[in-house]
């Protein structure tokens, strides 16, 4: 899920470390009275709200949103549950975000995040330093927001390879059809795969043809033609153009040429 950060106008409230020893916290009765940013780091809780639930594990970091009600049940038979909690404001008519309800926002898997959310704490502790406290707040959210977009580039880019892995194995199904698995446009579709690959679905699609070709010809005695109809490119006259254009030889000279000597 993406944190998209509307406003920067932000106001620290508070900054804590806690270790929970009861089973469960409620803001069912009374809403929460301003925004929150919990790392989980030990044990595990659950919230609950409007029929659904979140099951959130250590690395976990949830948004929890201003004026939203829940419940959070503490999961003590594995040992105590610890976090930081970092509550903070808005300016008077202003978002901080499109979410309205508890959402996980990044897995910290790493670790890489924990230290900022405890610099936060230890800053906040310090009150006679609002500038050093504020800054440490800023540097913790900046932080978080880069991870992820860090994470959600890196499945973006996923989401492509395995675009990429289709266009090499099935030669048959169209580039418009793979655009309207991933919901967007051909162009659009065209457009990240340059950016990721360095070049044009049909240039990728072509490559990979053309390498099939050659292991087909090294290891095969399967006639240029069936090689040719095999691969998609139908017409052979179009075939030979391509490969020769890529390889500076003819298909039947490749054959030849790579046949081992005995």
């Amino acid at each position: 899920m993406n944190l998209e950060i509307k406003n920067t106008n932000l106001v620290l409230n508070k900054a804590i470390s806690q270790v929970w020893k009861s089973k469960q916290y409620s803001y069912e009765n009374f809403a929460r009275p301003d925004h929150g940013l919990l790392y989980l780091f030990s044990g595990n809780i659950t919230y609950k709200f409007n029929q659904h639930q979140i099951e959130v594990k250590p690395g976990d970091i949830i948004y929890l949103p201003k004026s939203s009600k829940y419940v959070v049940d503490f999961n003590l038979k594995n040992g105590v549950v610890e976090d930081y909690l970092i509550n903070f404001d808005v300016m008077e008519g202003k978002e901080f975000t499109d979410l309205h309800m508890p959402t996980v926002v990044l897995n910290d898997n790493t670790g890489a995040l924990l230290d900022y959310f405890k610099e936060v704490v230890d800053a906040y502790n310090e009150k006679d330093k609002p500038f050093l406290i504020n800054s440490k707040f800023y540097l913790a959210l900046n932080s978080l927001q880069t991870a992820i977009q860090y994470k959600s580039s890196n499945a973006d880019r996923l989401k492509f390879e395995k675009a990429a892995s289709k266009l090499a194995e099935n030669f048959e199904l169209s580039i418009e059809d793979i655009a309207k698995e991933l919901y967007i446009s051909r162009s659009a579709f065209q457009k990240k795969y340059i950016e990721y690959f360095g070049m044009s679905p049909v240039e990728y699609r072509t490559k990979k043809r053309l390498e099939k070709a050659k292991r087909l010809l090294e290891t095969t005695d399967m006639p240029i033609k069936e090689v040719s109809d095999l691969l998609g490119f139908y017409d052979i006259a179009y075939f030979y153009k391509v490969f020769k254009k890529a390889f500076a030889i003819t298909p039947k000279e490749y054959r030849e040429t790579s046949k081992p000597a005995f």
